[in-house]
């Protein structure tokens, strides 16, 4: 149900921005390329061929299963405190449109893999709510997008949250209780939310300037998803697919372009603090 909820969530707050972007003045527009396009920049980035499911719950499904492969197949990593400390401090100078200039056949180790980390990194979720990341799992898939029709080489991310960390709301130690009490208990890793990121390098030999418009075209991006989600329960027509985010004040942002930073991006880092580590990000998930 958690999975399914943020997969509307997430969906329909791209759809309601798509809604007031200048694809509404693409001419000879297909009907609902509007929801087609959230998809594809959800779903089809991490690695969901179309058609689209027609409906959350078998998006969730579909992603549980991926999850459930990634888990067979994964070679498990740790790193050190002192090494994560380190690339906490380096992922702090990322820009966003850096991302895309990964080569995922020479950047990455293996094609499947799952890293724990030493201590929770403390999440701030676009609605403002918290959430806590131990984990982080890849594997290698084929990104299917719209506008052009294309497939690229990628990496489908999928983020693990601490089910005994640093952030424990009075719902969340409820539903663990239940869990343990109906013997049932919930992993110490709990999936927390997926993402997808082009893995062919296709920025890597743009010019600083490219590079700084694509970042900043992916901030205005998140500006306007974060204003989506605080309007997530005004009604607005269901002329796309599921329950569309309500949205009232018309933005202009432009169409991403096919090679653009991840859909539903990993969150940026800041410096370690305490026990926990704390990053502001686009997380759309987390306990609530």
């Amino acid at each position: 149900m958690t999975l399914a909820s943020n997969m509307n969530n997430v969906a329909t707050e791209l759809y309601a921005v798509l809604l007031n972007s200048d694809l509404a003045d693409m001419a000879d527009k297909p009907e609902y390329i509007e929801w087609d396009a959230a998809l594809s920049m959800t779903l089809g980035k991490q690695g969901h061929r179309p058609p689209w499911p027609p409906a959350p719950g078998e998006a969730a499904a579909w992603q549980i299963r991926q999850i459930q492969r990634l888990l067979r197949r994964a070679e498990v990593l740790v790193i050190s405190p002192a090494a994560h400390a380190a690339v906490m401090a380096a992922a702090a100078t990322l820009e966003p449109a850096d991302v895309s200039t990964l080569d995922r056949d020479r950047d990455i180790l293996m094609p499947t893999g799952l890293l724990v980390l030493p201590e929770p990194i403390v999440v701030v979720n676009r609605t403002g709510s918290l959430s806590d990341t131990r984990a982080f799992g890849w594997q290698f898939i084929t990104q299917h997008q719209i506008l052009p029709t294309a497939q690229y080489p990628g990496v489908q991310v999928t983020t693990f949250m601490d089910r005994d960390g640093p952030v424990q709301p009075a719902g969340w130690r409820q539903a663990v209780s239940q869990a343990r009490a109906s013997g049932n208990p919930l992993p110490p890793l709990m999936s927390d939310g997926m993402y997808g990121m082009r893995g062919d390098a296709c920025l890597a030999e743009e010019s600083t300037e490219t590079l700084a418009d694509r970042s900043e075209h992916h901030r205005q991006m998140q500006r306007a998803l974060t204003q989506a989600s605080q309007w997530r329960a005004e009604p607005v027509p269901e002329t796309g697919g599921w329950a569309a985010a309500g949205w009232t004040t018309p933005m202009t942002i432009s169409w991403a372009a096919t090679c653009s930073p991840a859909g539903g991006s990993l969150p940026r880092a800041s410096r370690p603090s305490g026990r926990a580590s704390r990053i502001q990000g686009a997380h759309s998930s987390g306990r609530r």
